[in-house]
């Protein structure tokens, strides 16, 4: 449960935090930090599939879902039959995955400076890589369209 309560998290980081969270769906702050903590006293509380559906969507990335499908020993993979979203692909998305690759670099530095790494150092390593994978999917759902 401990994969699905920590993809929890980084979706919360990808979809904007807790707060934004809670507007747009039937959970408050407090519920939500249950289902991402992994203390002894939540460990068996998790997220309800409309809320992490929602989350999921609100990160721009199927965070949750993707975690919950490799803990059954599958994969998610980009529906190729859904045009609705695609478009030519610009040097912009080029920039944009560099901009997040480097994020994902310097929150690495930043970590690697420290003496002692911490749950936070990792959390803003994980929510940085999560960001640049979910520029690389957008990149492979527009490539259909060139």
């Amino acid at each position: 449960m401990r994969t699905a309560k920590k993809a929890a998290e980084a979706a919360y980081a990808l979809a904007g935090g807790v707060s934004v969270i809670t507007l747009r769906s039937r959970a408050s702050i407090s519920q939500l930090s249950k289902y991402a903590s992994t203390n002894a006293e939540n460990a068996e509380t998790l997220l309800p599939i409309d809320i992490a559906i929602e989350v999921d969507r609100l990160a721009g990335s199927p965070v949750i879902a993707a975690a919950l499908a490799r803990m059954q020993g599958f994969r998610l993979v980009p529906d190729e039959t859904v045009t609705a979203d695609r478009r030519k692909i610009t040097e912009g998305d080029a920039l944009d995955f560099m901009s997040e690759a480097m994020d994902v670099v310097e929150a690495i530095r930043a970590m690697r400076q420290k003496d002692r790494v911490d749950c936070a150092d990792k959390r803003a390593v994980a929510k940085e890589v999560h960001e640049a994978i979910r520029e690389l999917k957008e990149i492979l759902v527009n490539l259909g369209e060139g």
